[in-house]
């Protein structure tokens, strides 16, 4: 039962999805400028997210079961460890899971819910077979997941500038994976960024939206309410997570080989989750 578990935790992703899960509560805490640790919205509001985004992760691995065999063959449902029923039932209880949580947050996180959701099936069962449309759709999901404070909260702060620059970092990393996926899309006939255009452009697509995504996170300063927090923040973002992303394209530019370009794509999580460390010193 346990490995079994296991199992299923590695298909939703756990990782990210606790990451999602973070951020919702993130964007709520710079909406109101304030910790609550122990309000419902907000707790209710976070399991959505990360459910929702399990949800969409588990669903992508049912539809592109047989391009995983070539790109991922390592993931569960390629290599046998659970079956494609088994992972559709664990993929309906994860979009249930989603909107009862979203519905007991508030309506309109309720509403947001709905839209997320939708927009993954969407970019599941149609919009990923367009480039740049479907990396853009889900690069936009992830980065709204910091908007549902505003929508717990209406009259509190919105916080564009972090979205925006979560928004430029997904669609990077969005990118750099079709670049790794490149060689399961074409045998499977797939068009993406990476085949239509070709890695070398790609890449340099990918290294300026990081640059713009770095300009985003130091943007936010400007409105820190307290002097010593603005340069805490600065420090902050610039030392764990500006820095790695900068070493991360030092790492691609110097080998730009799939299996190193893989590699740096498992580690940009490490970017995320220090940037949203970063932005606590706003709130």
């Amino acid at each position: 039962m346990i490995a079994r578990l296991l199992t299923y935790l590695k298909t939703m992703r756990l990782i990210i999805c606790l990451f999602a899960a973070i951020m919702a509560l993130e964007g709520y805490w710079l909406a109101v400028h304030r910790f609550e640790v122990f309000s419902l919205a907000p707790i209710f509001a976070a399991i959505a997210a990360g459910s929702g985004l399990a949800f969409a992760n588990v669903l992508n691995d049912i539809l592109d079961l047989e391009a995983d065999r070539i790109n991922h063959p390592h993931r569960s449902l390629p290599s046998g460890k659970i079956t494609p029923t088994e992972a559709s039932l664990l993929a309906g209880a994860l979009c249930g899971l989603s909107l009862l949580s979203s519905f007991l947050a508030g309506e309109q996180v309720f509403l947001l819910a709905v839209g997320l959701l939708a927009l993954s099936v969407m970019y599941n069962v149609w919009a990923k077979k367009i480039p740049i449309l479907g990396n853009f759709i889900v690069a936009l999901s992830g980065a709204l997941i910091l908007a549902t404070g505003a929508f717990i909260a209406p009259s509190g702060d919105f916080p564009i500038f972090p979205l925006l620059a979560t928004l430029a970092f997904l669609l990077a990393r969005e990118f750099l994976e079709t670049v790794s996926d490149a060689p399961g899309d074409q045998l499977m006939g797939r068009s993406s960024v990476a085949t239509l255009w070709g890695k070398a452009r790609v890449l340099q697509i990918c290294f300026g939206l990081a640059l713009v995504s770095g300009v985003l996170l130091v943007i936010p300063a400007l409105w820190a309410r307290r002097p010593q927090a603005r340069l805490l923040y600065l420090l902050t973002v610039a030392s764990i997570s500006i820095l790695p992303g900068f070493l991360f394209i030092i790492a691609i530019w110097k080998d730009q080989s799939l299996r190193n370009i893989h590699n740096v794509i498992y580690r940009t999580r490490i970017v995320l989750f220090s940037s949203l460390i970063s932005l606590l010193w706003l709130v």
